[in-house]
């Protein structure tokens, strides 16, 4: 016949390992229950527990009746145990407490392998694709739930960190390489006594909601209190390599998961071709740019956008639309130069990736108007297209009368000189759409 330890054991097989923690952390409070070398019972392995268990059968009991407190709370030994009303049937929901309550009555091996089989029929029944469709329904309330409520109690000080998501084995880890603070990075001192071990933080959840949310090296903002930080545990209850985590339902709800740019910051970007001169189109880029992310592009000493960034190819590009205003937004630093304003975020744990990215309000604005900025289109350029136009004899009588930027625009070719770009030709295609504003360029020209 097994022993109650033994019976113990069995339980603890169907308890979630988070389940089992909140049961030992119960057992702090409780005087008789110590464990050597351990001042806090929820870090011992479920192995050291149950072997004290073996050792103590009134230890035993008390990790029994901690089960009980977990699953029906003080009711569960105040009724059940002490047999003054009857337990409710058992469910996937309660099925190791309604053990629990078995056990400490010391009902017979045979009552008990029944209750397991039980069980072990309620858990096979859950239909896996069910499973899924509750999960997703949940997380959907859960983050439509009025977001009114405090996001911390006070007097807990909670912390801002910009970092990087590591994935590994399908499990994302949040690695935080600054603290910021009122608009500024600090490093961050004794990060892996902060975030043992390896400076990193588990983000948990369920993996198909997280594999569809985040990205690894994606670089993100995250803000945590020590109450928000869980201990990230194995299914004995030992500790991970990554002592603590983070739930990501939770960081979703009260906000405080966030893109970079919602702090003002954006990465920044070079075109793969050392350009030096504005464009238009889609522009390969030498970094590999987040496509969650908008970014600047850097030319010369500006930084123009920010602008989305796509794949094409294997190749990340960032989408330089032609506004329809005409104006383009640009950014020169306040103070040095670009670089001396640049951020390094590494995206990977050994640091061979790095993002380069700024903060918004450390530059100043420029408005730029194509129409009247030489540096965005070539004044030759202009003047050899005004040339071909004068010897086409064409009249500005209306859109049909414009020919096409099929049958102008290869003369332009042969006949503009090798310094002209060809960003330029594109430019001029959307240029000859807005009739009365070439017409009055035009006319300028000659």
């Amino acid at each position: 016949m097994p022993t109650l330890a033994e019976t113990t054991g069995t339980i603890f097989r169907f308890i979630e390992p988070q389940v089992q923690t909140k049961i030992f952390k119960r057992l702090n409070g409780v005087s008789k229950f110590k464990i050597n070398g351990f001042t806090k019972i929820e870090r011992a392995p479920l192995s050291v527990i149950l072997n004290k268990c073996k050792m103590d059968q009134r230890s035993c009991w008390m990790v029994l009746e901690s089960v009980v407190r977990e699953y029906f709370g003080q009711q569960g030994i105040d009724d059940y145990v002490n047999d003054k009303n009857i337990p409710p049937s058992m469910t996937k929901d309660n099925g190791p407490g309604i053990m629990a309550i078995a056990a400490l009555k010391e009902q017979d091996e045979n009552y008990m392998e029944a209750l397991f089989s039980k069980y072990e029929t309620l858990l096979e029944r859950k239909d896996e694709h069910e499973s899924a469709r509750e999960t997703e329904k949940k997380i959907k309330l859960s983050l439509e739930e009025d977001n009114s409520e405090r996001e911390f109690e006070e007097g807990v000080r909670m912390e801002t960190y910009i970092g990087f998501i590591q994935e590994v084995n399908h499990f994302f880890n949040f690695c935080p390489v600054y603290e910021y603070q009122n608009g500024q990075c600090l490093e961050i001192e004794n990060k892996m006594s902060a975030f043992p071990r390896y400076g990193n933080v588990n983000i948990s959840g369920e993996r198909r909601m997280l594999e569809a949310n985040l990205d690894d090296q994606e670089v993100y903002v995250i803000s945590f209190s020590a109450d928000d930080l869980e201990d990230n545990t194995n299914y004995d209850g030992t500790l991970r390599s990554t002592e603590f985590k983070l739930n990501y339902i939770a960081l979703k709800k009260h906000k405080k998961i966030k893109a970079i740019s919602e702090i003002g910051m954006y990465p920044v970007l070079h075109p793969e071709l050392e350009s030096t001169q504005f464009s238009f189109g889609e522009i390969p880029v030498v970094e590999n740019a987040d496509t969650r992310d908008l970014a600047l592009v850097q030319f010369d000493d500006r930084l123009y956008g920010p602008y989305r960034v796509k794949m094409k190819d294997q190749k990340h590009l960032v989408c330089i639309d032609e506004p329809k205003d005409h104006i383009v937004i640009s950014y020169v630093p306040k103070h040095g130069t670009i670089e001396s304003n640049l951020i390094r975020i590494p995206a990977d744990c050994d640091g061979t990736t790095i993002t380069y990215n700024v903060f918004e309000e450390d530059f100043d604005k420029v408005v730029c108007d194509l129409f009247k900025c030489t540096s965005c289109m070539n004044i030759t350029f202009l003047q050899s297209f005004v040339g071909i136009w004068k010897t086409k004899d064409l009249i500005w009588s209306g859109v049909k009368t414009i020919p096409t930027g099929g049958m102008i625009i290869p003369k332009c070719r042969k006949t503009l000189t090798p310094s002209i770009f060809p960003e330029e030709i594109s430019r001029l295609l959307f240029f000859m759409n807005q009739l009365s504003t070439v017409k009055r360029t035009l006319e300028k020209m000659e």
